[in-house]
């Protein structure tokens, strides 16, 4: 660079003495230093397969930062869909992790002895585990809940995941409960009653005072509510009277295992 910058000229510069001889070492030093970090960036991914969404560039931000646990925050987004941070907590220099947070605000705890330590893709597939483990703990305690409150309260205390899947899962199972009673026909009508007086009630409390999570869940609630009803609706009128039924095997539905 010295020398080009002394003689600034472009046939002097291409032309000097073993100057072609060392940019073609130099770019195979280059392809070499790059199938090397494209090997070593693999081996992270494949131990975290979440790595997959992000670019090498910013996977290697993450890594150059490995002894810094919030620098994978700007990345989580990427990596898990909707998360966009973790709450360290107070012992943040320990690497605690306490609880996930979606970009509409909602906090979800991760119970404890989560901790950002060792390589980052080990306490991040740590992380995810958790979160799987929480959700599901989380939905069993949603589900059991479902029958001891009334629906327009249960549906405030519970995170909005737990909210609309639990929802879907009672449905099926009262939907079926219906058309496996003794009298079918009188039983589904009575839960199609029900059933739209729960959607009323949705509907009145989402103009009363609510906070803007609250009333996403509740507006995302009302969504899926009015399309199980008319599946109901859908079941009456075509005389199904049994879970066995094409119309009914033809839904989606959702059972807990």
């Amino acid at each position: 660079m010295k020398m080009t910058n002394d003689d600034p000229n472009a046939l002097a510069a291409g032309t000097y003495k073993d100057r072609k001889e060392t940019f073609v070492s130099h770019n195979v030093a280059l392809d070499k230093i790059q199938k090397n970090l494209e090997e070593y960036l693999e081996t992270k991914r494949a131990a975290f397969p979440r790595f997959y969404f992000l670019s090498n560039d910013e996977l290697l931000e993450i890594l150059s930062q490995a002894k810094d646990p919030q620098a994978v925050q700007p990345h989580l987004r990427k990596c898990f869909d909707n998360i966009v941070t973790l709450d360290f907590g107070v012992g943040a220099e320990d690497g605690n992790i306490i609880a996930m947070n979606s970009q509409e605000g909602e906090k979800v705890e991760l119970g404890t002895n989560l901790r950002a330590r060792g390589s980052v893709e080990t306490w991040l597939t740590n992380v995810e585990n958790r979160m799987k483990f929480s959700l599901h703990e989380k939905m069993k305690a949603g589900l059991l809940d479902y029958d001891e409150k009334i629906r327009k309260e249960w549906i405030l205390v519970h995170p909005g995941q737990v909210v609309a899947t639990v929802a879907q899962m009672t449905w099926a199972r009262d939907t079926e409960r219906a058309l496996s009673a003794d009298d079918p026909k009188s039983a589904m009508r009575d839960w199609s009653v029900l059933y739209k007086s729960d959607l009323n009630d949705l509907i009145i409390k989402i103009r009363g005072d609510l906070t803007k999570l609250q009333r996403k869940t509740i507006v995302a609630l009302v969504t899926t509510d009015v399309h199980a009803r008319d599946i109901i609706d859908e079941l009456i009128d075509q005389g199904v009277e049994d879970t066995g039924d094409f119309t009914w095997q033809v839904q989606l539905r959702y059972y807990w295992k």
